[in-house]
């Protein structure tokens, strides 16, 4: 993926989810007024968009390619499967999603950055 490549939009569906095998990427909001609010830097190893896809929530936030990069779309259908048949992943997973959109909300309120209602 080259440099300034859109990988997913806010309020987008998650359609899967996003591994960063290497390079950069920027995952940022964007206000009304146009602004945008860069909630993180992930880089290799970094998973993007799997709270969305686990919750069944639109995507919080954009991502965009800082430089060149390569990223693994992971389609939901072959990790649903993996989840059916294994239920210690599939909790574990989704506790710690749970604690991460809590950790995520609780730092946008108080940076003062409103919060999209779920």
């Amino acid at each position: 993926m080259s440099r300034a490549h859109t990988i997913f939009r806010e309020g987008d569906r998650a359609s899967g989810f996003f591994i960063v095998r290497s390079g950069l990427a920027k995952v940022f909001r964007k206000h009304p007024d146009g602004r945008k609010t860069v909630q993180g830097i992930a880089g290799p190893g970094q998973v993007l968009g799997l709270v969305e896809v686990l919750t069944g929530a639109r995507l919080q936030s954009s991502a965009q390619a800082l430089d060149d990069c390569e990223i693994e779309y992971v389609d939901p259908t072959n990790f649903a499967q993996i989840l059916e048949t294994n239920r210690d992943l599939r909790t574990g997973l989704l506790e710690v999603t749970s604690q991460i959109e809590n950790s995520r909300e609780e730092l946008l309120e108080f940076a003062g950055v409103p919060t999209t209602p779920r």
